[in-house]
């Protein structure tokens, strides 16, 4: 998924800087995206399980949704102050912090958590632990997000790359990923991705591919193999300090971002700027998903039309060659009736 951990903090980190201490003027909905209106910009939320992201951008929704969570939200936090902006370390759940008063004095402390997990993706709203209301209602064996109940945070073991600070640290972390496996061979690029927070499959390939190692089993590393991946996680400990964001090409097209550098592309474009990199990313995806949507909407409703006319060729061939006699069997019928009179009962023919 393009929009990993890695990315999403950075992208969390960068529009903080921009909403911090200003107040929401609105909120709409539009095809699965929830827009937080500033003065500066708007916050987007895709919550779309293709291409879900988080991003800032200015953008005029001209066909907003009549949507009841958008409604809970417009009367609840329109015109309060962001307080705060976090990422949750680096896993996928954003949080956006709020402070208002109400009519009658009140104050409330809100909390948005967004989770961008593709079809998983969701918004909850929560004041003092307790779930107002979500874009998504779902119960699952880890949670239960539904109106009233207490709100609790997705589940994850996973360590932070940063708390991985020495090799040794690594070896216990990779002994505890066995522990856990049980009977299976996992391999690397699964522990990579399973333990360590941010991590995608793409990014962890970009990690076997720095260490210069296969994507075998964790059981069968040995100490030199151990040490070329705590050599490759120091570099990307080190890029993600960097603050660079890139953006990747084939035949002209972006076909993926991240936050390091991925050496599974040659055509790339570093970004000072997360956001310039994501809303170039998801602009392109976005309008090429409507453009096959177009197309298969399209094509269905042609073939629609070529099944009803298919069918009526069939029928009107089948008619016409019924038809080729006609003159003859008309002929026939004028002599059987010029005849009737000498026409015996019960002839099979005349």
């Amino acid at each position: 998924m393009p929009f990993d951990g890695f990315l999403m903090k950075r992208t969390v980190e960068r529009i903080s800087d921009e909403i911090k201490d200003y107040n929401i003027r609105n909120i709409y909905l539009s095809k699965n995206v929830l827009y937080f209106s500033f003065d500066k910009g708007d916050l987007k939320i895709s919550l779309n399980p293709t291409f879900a992201h988080i991003s800032l951008v200015n953008h005029l929704v001209s066909d907003p949704e009549k949507n009841a969570f958008v409604d809970l939200l417009r009367s609840r936090i329109r015109g309060a102050r962001i307080s705060e902006f976090v990422n949750m370390d680096y896993e996928r759940t954003a949080i956006l912090r709020l402070k208002k008063m109400d009519e009658t004095g009140t104050k409330h402390n809100y909390e948005i958590y967004i989770d961008i997990m593709g079809k998983h993706s969701n918004a909850i709203f929560v004041e003092d632990g307790i779930i107002l209301d979500a874009f998504r209602r779902v119960e699952t064996r880890f949670r239960n997000i539904n109106p009233g109940k207490e709100f609790a945070i997705f589940p994850s073991k996973k360590v932070r790359i940063e708390d991985v600070d020495s090799k040794e640290c690594l070896e216990r972390i990779l002994e505890t990923f066995l522990e856990q496996s049980g009977d299976k061979k996992p391999k690397i690029s699964e522990f990579l991705y399973s333990s360590l927070q941010g991590f995608s499959k793409i990014t962890a390939e970009e990690v076997l591919f720095r260490a210069d190692l296969e994507d075998s089993a964790v059981s069968e590393m040995d100490e030199s193999m151990i040490t070329s991946l705590w050599n490759a996680l120091h570099t990307v400990r080190l890029e993600l300090a960097s603050n660079y964001s890139f953006i990747y090409y084939e035949d002209n097209e972006p076909v993926d971002i991240s936050a390091i550098r991925l050496h599974a592309y040659s055509d790339e474009k570093r970004c000072d700027n997360v956001l310039a990199c994501i809303n170039e990313y998801f602009t392109f995806v976005e309008k090429k998903e409507k453009r096959l949507q177009k197309k298969n909407q399209l094509s269905s409703v042609v073939k629609a039309k070529i099944d009803v006319y298919e069918t009526l060729l069939k029928k009107l061939n089948e008619e016409f060659d019924e038809c080729k006699e006609l003159d003859r069997y008309r002929k026939y019928g004028e002599l059987i009736k010029a005849y009737a009179y000498q026409i015996q009962s019960g002839n099979e023919k005349v």
